[in-house]
C-alpha cells in the first residue's frame, strides 16, 4: 500500500468518524463531541492566546476578523443540524439586542456543507447579527473545534482570545451573559 493510499484511508476514516459523531449528536440532541473533553466546558486562559485571523463570506459581504470594529467579539461556530446550536440562536439574538450599543459584535460561523439547510434555518431564526459561511470548514480546524457549538470571546484589533466555551445549554446563558458584561467593562 502506498503512502498516499494509506493517508487517504486515514482521512476517509476520520471523515466517517466525524459523520457518525454528528449523526449521533443530532439524534440525541446533544453537542457533537469529537474528543474526551467535557461537552460543556469553559476556559478563560491565564495567558490569553491570539485568535486566528480569517476572512469568510458573509450574508452581505466578506468579513475579515481583524477588521471588526467594536469592544468585544462573540465568535460562534454552529450548524443547522446541531440541536444545541439552534438553542443558542435566540440567546445570541437577545445578547445582540442588549449589548450591541455597548460594543458587542456577534459573528456566527455556519459550518453547513449544504447551503439550503442553513438558509432554511436562518429564515426561521431571523438573526440580526452577522452570519458567516465556511463550507470548507477551515476555521474550525484553526480554532481546534471539538464540540458544537463552540464560542470564543475575542478582543477586536488585538485578536486576544479571552474565553472559550464549548457546547450550549439553557443553564449556560446567565454565566455567558455575566462574561459579556465583565469583558465589556474592561
Amino acid at each position: 500500500m502506498s503512502i498516499d493510499t494509506a493517508s487517504a484511508q486515514r482521512e476517509a476514516f476520520s471523515a466517517h468518524r466525524r459523520l457518525l459523531s454528528q449523526a449521533l449528536g443530532l439524534c440525541l440532541g446533544t453537542p457533537l463531541v469529537l474528543s474526551h473533553e467535557p461537552a460543556h466546558s469553559a476556559q478563560t486562559p491565564a495567558n490569553p492566546a491570539q485568535a486566528q485571523d480569517f476572512t469568510l463570506a458573509g450574508s452581505e459581504s466578506p468579513l475579515q476578523l481583524s477588521r471588526v470594529e467594536g469592544a468585544l467579539i462573540y465568535l460562534d461556530f454552529w450548524a443547522s443540524w446541531c440541536a444545541p446550536c439552534k438553542l443558542s440562536f435566540p440567546w445570541m439574538q437577545a445578547m445582540h439586542e442588549r449589548y450591541q450599543e455597548s460594543g458587542l459584535v456577534i459573528l456566527a460561523v455556519c459550518l453547513d456543507k449544504d447551503a439550503r439547510e442553513a438558509t432554511a434555518f436562518l429564515q426561521q431564526a431571523k438573526p440580526r447579527f452577522s452570519i458567516l459561511f465556511d463550507e470548507q470548514a477551515t476555521t474550525p480546524q484553526r480554532y481546534n473545534i471539538k464540540t458544537m457549538p463552540s464560542s470564543f470571546f475575542i478582543r477586536p484589533k488585538s485578536l486576544t482570545m479571552l474565553h472559550k466555551h464549548a457546547g450550549f445549554r439553557s443553564q449556560d446563558q446567565a454565566a455567558l451573559e455575566r462574561l459579556i458584561q465583565s469583558f465589556l467593562q474592561r
